[in-house]
């Protein structure tokens, strides 16, 4: 009895949706080179809802053609960008492995520190990444002007072989485009923007680098870092941040190290590192232990002593976390997520939430890392100068009661 055929993207044949956003989803696919080689890859398409939108398409293309230049082996490769039926798709690298979120979350669950060899391995590899995109020429040697954009735990994940990998380069751009609507408004992964970018500058290998040292942060300590209860408490905990009390939150002494995540988080961009790879280099140097250095096959050890075995319950409920390929986006709540034939409208896909629906995505900041924001640096400044009002008030008042009080005490006094 044969099996019903799978849905079919060009030459790619569907295995299955394993992820789902508000901008994206992504597939398990399987292309044929002949009948005896086959090739599974993950396939991402944006959402139907965004195929109309001429700019998004044309910066998608742009920015995917630009990402698929760079080629290093901590980056995901990605193998083809096409079109079907009107909407566009990227076929890339399929990983087996966790990203950074899951990873930190394995460590919690069994109640250990994060070791802080892991975390400098995995941020001395995203480095590397981030240096190659960031330095990468095109044929006649110009520079791309790669920037990722959207450093995040989710779009950094550690195969099950000690690999690290890093998705999404470039795309963030694109999918930022999405949700412009207005001038001078900053958008992006609120956890991880550097405070130039909440200036209104434009993204540059720096804020890179800070978004990987708050990701090292949190690896470092378990915590996250920028956690507060709204968009503007956010933005002044980025602009306000004190790298040395986040190395006093670590539960081990961070010693060399520590110093680089310091430098990492200078708020001034000129003070941080001014290359990635300087980064790298740095922190190799304490990797070194034994005559040995910590690499990929201690990571996948690491890794291994950490992932459920076959008889522990997952908080997915079944045995296996490991569905990984690359971030699909901001989560947006759907109904259903059942596969959808390309071409047509998905039935997951709703413009427009309801009062309570919108009341109960604002208060969740269980995923922080995936909710986008829309917040102007004028409404940035009027919140500072609001607090600055606030602090003269209070100043004003304690003198006027110490005046009181004095005065009162003179007149015992007579």
């Amino acid at each position: 009895m044969s099996s019903e055929p799978r849905e079919r993207c060009g030459r790619y044949e569907l295995i299955e949706r394993i992820a789902l956003g508000g901008m994206a989803e992504v597939w398990r696919a399987r292309a044929s080179a002949t009948d005896s080689v086959v090739k599974d890859v993950a396939l991402k398409r944006p959402l139907s809802r965004y195929a109309a939108d001429d700019d998004f398409r044309k910066m998608f293309i742009d920015e995917a053609r630009l990402a698929a230049q760079v080629s290093h082996p901590n980056i995901a490769q990605i193998f083809e960008l096409g079109e079907v039926d009107n909407r566009l798709y990227i076929a890339m690298e399929l990983l087996d492995g966790v990203n950074l979120r899951q990873l930190s979350e394995l460590f919690q669950v069994r109640d250990k520190p994060f070791p802080p060899a892991l975390a400098s391995y995995i941020v001395s590899k995203a480095a590397e990444a981030l240096y190659a995109a960031h330095t990468a020429q095109d044929q006649q040697g110009a520079p791309l002007g790669l920037v990722h954009r959207d450093m995040s735990p989710h779009n950094v994940i550690l195969t099950r072989d000690g690999d690290v990998k890093i998705v999404d380069f470039g795309i963030a751009r694109a999918e930022q485009r999405l949700s412009q609507t207005q001038a001078g408004v900053v958008k992006g992964k609120v956890r991880y923007l550097s405070p130039e970018l909440l200036k209104g500058h434009e993204a540059s290998p720096q804020s890179d680098i800070f978004a990987l040292g708050l990701i090292f942060a949190e690896l470092l300590t378990g915590q996250q870092v920028i956690n507060g209860s709204n968009d503007l408490e956010n933005f002044k905990l980025i602009s306000s941040l004190r790298a040395t009390e986040l190395i006093s939150r670590a539960p081990t002494q961070l010693g060399p190290i520590g110093s680089v995540l310091l430098k990492m988080l200078e708020l001034e961009p000129e003070k941080r590192y001014r290359s990635a790879d300087d980064i790298t280099d740095e922190l190799q140097r304490h990797l070194i232990r034994d005559g040995g250095i910590y690499g990929r096959f201690q990571a996948a050890r690491h890794l291994g002593e950490v992932l459920p075995s076959s008889s522990e319950p997952t908080q997915q409920g079944g045995t296996d976390i490991i569905a990984v390929a690359s971030d699909p986006g901001p989560a947006e709540p759907v109904e259903v997520e059942e596969p959808t034939r390309f071409g047509e409208v998905p039935a997951v896909e709703q413009s427009v939430d309801s009062p309570a629906d919108q009341k109960s995505r604002g208060k969740d900041w269980k995923n922080i890392e995936t909710h986008r924001w829309d917040v102007s640096p004028s409404m940035l400044a009027a919140s500072r100068r609001t607090s600055r009002l606030k602090l003269l008030g209070l100043g004003l008042a304690a003198a006027t009661l110490g005046a009181i009080f004095i005065a009162w005490v003179m007149g015992l006094g007579k």
